[in-house]
Order: structure tokens, then sequence, then C-alpha cells
């Protein structure tokens, strides 16, 4: 599927395409792709700092040889093809015209581990949006949650190097997709709020779902107060709901020591510059159920439907409160 998560799955392969010699002719700056390949894998082994570097490197110099290709869609290479890769770049190759934005993003992919990693727990499925939720948006928009995501998760997993325990809460693809492109775009170009945010996801202590209780306080490692509300096998977090809980990591660097549930949120989004308050409607939903997992209340669904039938464009109309469709955009007020 076009503008899904190829590039993504793709470098899940990277162990055994690591082992790959490079073909690189250090005279000439060349590269020719192999079975597996993606530009952000290649810019990354390579150390170019932004795969669209390598784009329209390869795109001008097509233009005088046509031995190196020309490249329509940078979600598709083929095997064989060959690329310019940007070391001394000549005075005359055009300056990069991808956003300064999108180029910080790709920059902060960790990801190749991370991304890894993830698969391992058995959660990349739940915690990256799904291939008909990617989609639906812009390749901008794409770019920047393939590169936000593995850093999230890499984030979080070096803040716990001097912790003897944790409690990691990852937030679902589902909350990655109501952050809006402001949000994302907040995320990609301030390091140190990227940093914040995702430290304020982890607990320094190991807390299994069953020792999560109504009103219980946790404190995470950025300084934030964490708020749980139960009710009955119904957990959530800042009055975000826990979509999978216990999950053990198996290996590797966080083993052992701790836990990692999956939130349907992400838990200090005010500090990206405004409120992360849309929910998309998932099969099975209604207001009742959604206002007791995000307002803790399911009486003050009347309040969500204000709120949406006023929210404008993109957001639903709802004229039946007892019916609501999935997929629906609702605007989820104040907690």
């Amino acid at each position: 599927m076009r503008r899904s998560r190829g590039m993504l799955v793709a470098i899940l392969v990277v162990a055994a395409l690591m082992a790959a010699p490079l073909s690189v002719a250090a005279d000439t700056n060349t590269y020719t792709v192999v079975s597996g390949d993606t530009l952000s894998r290649i810019a990354a082994r390579l150390g170019v700092a932004s795969y669209m570097e390598i784009v329209e490197l390869t795109n001008a110099t097509h233009a005088t040889d046509p031995s190196f290709a020309f490249i329509e869609n940078p979600n598709l290479i083929r095997v064989g093809w060959k690329l310019a890769i940007p070391g001394a770049a000549p005075a005359e190759v055009p300056g990069p015209t991808q956003s300064a934005l999108v180029a910080t993003a790709q920059q902060t992919d960790v990801g190749v581990s991370q991304v890894s990693n993830l698969e391992s727990l058995g959660i990349l499925g739940l915690v990256m949006p799904s291939e008909a939720e990617l989609a639906r948006l812009p390749q901008s928009t794409v770019d920047l949650l393939t590169a936000q995501v593995p850093a999230m998760y890499g984030t979080m997993v070096d803040s716990l190097k001097n912790q003897s325990a944790f409690t990691m809460f990852i937030p679902s693809g589902s909350a990655w997709m109501r952050l809006s492109d402001a949000q994302l775009q907040t995320l990609a170009s301030d390091a140190p709020l990227r940093t914040s945010t995702w430290l304020n996801h982890v607990v320094p202590s190991k807390v299994m779902a069953a020792d999560l209780v109504d009103g219980q306080t946790l404190t995470t490692l950025g300084g934030q107060t964490l708020t749980v509300t139960r009710t009955g096998d119904q957990v959530s977090i800042n009055g975000r709901p826990l979509l999978r809980t216990d999950v053990q990591p198996p290996s590797g660097q966080i083993a052992s020591r701790g836990i990692v549930h999956v939130v349907d949120g992400i838990l200090s989004a005010e500090a990206l510059g405004g409120q992360a308050n849309d929910y998309v409607v998932v099969a099975g939903d209604t207001l009742f159920k959604i206002a007791a997992q995000l307002l803790g209340d399911g009486h003050r669904y009347p309040e969500i439907v204000a709120l949406t039938n006023s929210a404008g464009p993109g957001y639903a109309t709802i004229q039946n409160p007892n019916v609501i469709g999935v997929g629906w955009k609702l605007a989820i007020p104040a907690r």
C-alpha cells in the first residue's frame, strides 16, 4: 500500500541487511539499491542527514547521467537502482526543498533498533497507526510519525540506564492519530520538549496493572503526576484508558526490571502546544463508554455531543447520541 508502513516494515529486517556489504564507490559516491533497502535506511547507514538529500542529488544527477535513477516516490525504490550519495555536494546541486521540520524529524529517527524492540515486545501494531489510518495522511505527516515513534521509544529506553525498576506507558497508534500536525511539528522541532514529554511516560518503579488502584498517583521521571482511575478491570491514566497491560520486555537493556503498558493517549500532550482532546470512535464504542473512560463519568456524554457539534469541519455531527460511527472524530472536553 502506498504511503503505508512499508518503510517501517522494511527496517525490521535490519539485522540481516546490516551484514551485507555496502555497494558504494568512494570515487563517485554512488550506491546500488539491494533487497530490503529504504531511503531512510540507506541515509542512516551512509551518514546522510536526510533521505531527501539522496532523492534530490540522485534526480539532479539523472538529468545529465540517465544511468542514475529518477525517484518520483521516496517510498518506492527498486533493487539495482543507482543512487547518488551526498558527500561534498557540487555547488550546482539544488538546495533542499524538504521542510526543515521534516528534516529534523528524520534526524531524530534513532529508529532501527527501537522499532525492532517494539516488534519484539509484540506491540508494534498497537503503538503504530494502522495502514488504513496512515493512508489518509499526507506524506509529510507519515514522515513525522515514522521518525517520532521510534524516537519516543528511544528516549524512554535511554532514561532507564540508572533505574533499578520502571513502568513505561507507551501511547497507542490511535493516540498518535489524535495529535494535530502542530503538535507533531513541535515534537520534531523542540528536542528538550520532546525529551520531557517522553520522560513523563516513565515511572521509576515497577507497577503491574493489578497494583493500580483508583485515585493512586504516580510521579514520572519528568516530575509530572499521573492519576489512576479504576472501575473494575478498566484502568485509565490521566483519563486515558490502558489498552494492553503487563507487557514484559523479553530481552535487552530493559528486560526483567520493569513492565510496559499501552495507553490510549499522550499523557503530557498539553505541553506540546494545545490539548490532545480529540477522540476517534472505534468498534464497540458508545458515547457513555467514551465519557466514562476519558472524563471519569459516563453521564457527561452530552458534553461530548455539544463540544463535537460546535467544533466545526473535520468533526462529526451527532444527531442521535445513541448512534455513532466508527472513524468519527469527537471533541472531548477537559476532564
